[in-house]
């Protein structure tokens, strides 16, 4: 099974398809988007790859904006830092 999703799978796709549904839930994710229309948030989060495993995801968070100003969409770029995080806590 390919647990790494291709990039016709997930252009143009709702983020929130590999938001693990606890974290969808949580507080802290709701203000994810407080945080970064304004401008950009760079942090860990836990993501679900096509497997169903969690996965550790460092990402930038940058607004996109239009000649306006106005928030038209959000880019992100992350990598995967599971190996590490598995690591550091043994």
């Amino acid at each position: 099974m390919r647990i790494i999703y291709r990039q016709d799978e997930i252009v143009g796709e709702n983020h929130l398809m590999v938001v693990p549904k606890e974290e969808k839930k949580s507080d802290e994710y709701r203000q994810i988007g407080e945080i970064c229309w304004p401008g950009s948030l760079n942090r860990g989060f836990k993501r679900v790859n096509k497997k169903g495993d969690i996965k550790r995801i460092k990402a930038n968070y940058s607004p996109v904006r239009n000649r306006s100003g106005e928030v038209i969409k959000v880019m992100v770029i992350g990598y995967d830092i599971t190996g590490y995080k598995n690591a550091s806590q043994n």
